[in-house]
C-alpha cells in the first residue's frame, strides 16, 4: 500500500471542509479537534502498515535462512575414485506451509557443496536463474535440484547426473557435471527424469535411462519408460549401477517428517549396488527402446563404415536403410514396411517423397547399406 497517498487523500478531506464554509467559533475548535484525532488515527494507520511489512520481509528472510541451513539431504561416495568417501550435502527450502511466499514447489536445493576428501571442497552455486518470483528475486541465482545421482568411472574424469524438481505431473530436467581437477563444468542439460546409468550392451557406451516426456498437457508425463541415452567415449566405463530404492525413499521422508513435520516430498533417493544380471532389464531396454525411438539413429548422425554392417543379416540392412526414410515421414508403399513402422510411436507418415531432406550423411549411408544388401 503507497502510504503517501493515503497521507494526501486525508489531508484532502481535511481542506475540503474548512473551505466549505464560514464556521463559528465553536465549529472552529470542534474541526480542529477534529483534525487533531484524525492525525493521530493516520500516524496509528502508518505505522500499523509500517510494521506489517517490515515484519513480513523479516519472517521471509528468517524463514529463508533457517530452511537454508537446517535442511539438508547428504550422499556419501566415492565421487574422484581415491578409495575414500566423499560428501555431497544439499541444502533446500520447503515451502509447503508457507503459500503466502508466493512460492510452492516441493523443496528445492538452493546449494550444492561437494567435499572431497583428497581436495578442497568445492560448493557449487549461482548456476541456474530459475527463481523470477519476487520475494525470491534476491536468491534467484543458486542451484536448483533436488536429487542427484553420483557415478563413479575407471578414469581421471567422474560425471554428476542432478535431475531437477519435479512439479506434480511434469517432467524434471536433468543436468551432468563433469568433476575434473577438482573442477566443475555443467556439460549437457535435457529433460530426462534419471533412472538408471549404465552400459547394458558392454560396447563401452553408457545409457542413461530415465523417463521423458511423451506429448503434451497432463496426460502425457511418466505414463510408460521412454528409454533414451546419452552416448560417452569408450574409454569410459561405468563401474556401478545407480537404482531407486522404494524402502531408503520411505524412511528418507519418515525422518524428515519426524524432524521438520508434515510435508510432501518429491524426492527418490537411490542407493549404489553392482548389478550382477542384466538380461530382463536389457531386454526390456532393447524392446521398448525401438518403439519410442529409432533403432538405427547413428545413420543419420554419422557416416558409417562397411565393417559395422558386416554382422547384421539381409533383413535387418532392409530395415536400416529404410529407418532412414521412415524419420522423414516417408510414406512406404511394401504393406510389411508400413505395418512394422506403424508399431512405433516416432514414424509420422505424411510425404510421398523425402528426397530432398534427406542430408549427405544419410544418403552416404543409404547408398552404402543398399550395396551391403545386395
Amino acid at each position: 500500500m503507497d502510504l503517501s497517498k493515503v497521507m494526501s487523500v486525508l489531508w484532502i478531506m481535511h481542506k475540503s471542509s474548512i473551505k466549505s464554509g464560514r464556521l463559528s467559533y465553536k465549529g472552529v475548535v470542534g474541526h480542529y479537534r477534529t483534525a487533531f484525532y484524525m492525525k493521530r488515527i493516520i500516524l496509528i494507520i502508518i505505522s500499523i502498515l509500517v510494521y506489517i511489512q517490515a515484519k513480513s520481509q523479516t519472517d521471509f528472510k528468517d524463514f529463508w535462512e533457517s530452511m537454508k541451513d537446517t535442511i539438508v539431504e547428504q550422499h556419501v561416495i566415492d565421487i574422484d575414485n581415491d578409495k575414500l568417501s566423499d560428501t555431497a550435502i544439499f541444502r533446500f527450502p520447503s515451502n509447503y506451509d508457507h503459500p503466502e511466499f508466493g512460492y510452492t514447489d516441493p523443496g528445492v536445493f538452493r546449494i550444492l557443496d561437494l567435499r572431497l576428501t583428497s581436495a578442497k571442497g568445492i560448493l557449487i552455486e549461482e548456476l541456474f536463474d530459475t527463481l523470477p518470483k519476487k520475494p525470491f528475486a534476491d536468491y534467484k541465482n543458486e542451484i536448483n535440484s533436488d536429487c542427484a545421482f553420483l557415478s563413479n568411472f575407471n578414469t581421471k574424469d567422474r560425471y554428476l547426473f542432478m535431475t531437477g524438481p519435479s512439479y506434480g505431473c511434469c517432467i524434471e530436467e536433468m543436468y551432468v557435471f563433469s568433476i575434473k581437477q577438482n573442477t566443475i563444468n555443467l556439460i549437457s542439460k535435457s529433460s530426462l527424469s534419471l533412472v538408471e546409468i549404465k552400459d547394458f550392451d558392454s560396447d563401452g557406451k553408457i545409457e542413461v535411462i530415465g523417463y521423458d516426456k511423451l506429448g503434451e498437457g497432463w496426460g502425457g508425463y511418466k505414463t510408460n519408460y521412454v528409454f533414451h541415452h546419452l552416448i560417452f567415449p569408450t574409454v569410459f566405463k561405468l563401474t556401478d549401477t545407480l537404482i531407486l530404492d522404494e524402502n531408503l525413499t520411505y524412511k528418507y521422508n519418515s525422518d524428515l517428517k519426524d524432524k521438520y513435520g508434515d510435508f510432501l516430498s518429491f524426492k527418490r533417493p537411490v542407493i549404489v549396488e553392482n548389478m550382477l544380471d542384466n538380461s530382463e532389464i536389457l531386454e526390456e531396454f532393447e524392446n521398448i527402446k525401438g518403439n519410442y525411438y529409432r533403432r538405427y539413429d547413428i545413420t543419420s548422425r554419422t557416416k558409417i563404415k562397411v565393417s559395422a554392417l558386416d554382422k547384421y543379416p539381409k533383413a535387418e540392412l532392409r530395415i536400416m536403410r529404410n529407418e532412414i526414410f521412415a524419420a522423414h515421414g516417408y510414406i512406404f508403399k511394401s504393406s510389411d514396411l508400413r505395418e512394422y513402422f506403424n508399431k512405433t510411436k516416432w514414424y509420422n507418415p505424411r510425404f510421398i517423397d523425402v528426397t530432398d531432406k534427406l542430408t549427405d550423411i544419410e544418403k552416404h549411408n543409404i547408398e552404402l547399406i543398399l550395396k551391403k544388401e545386395k
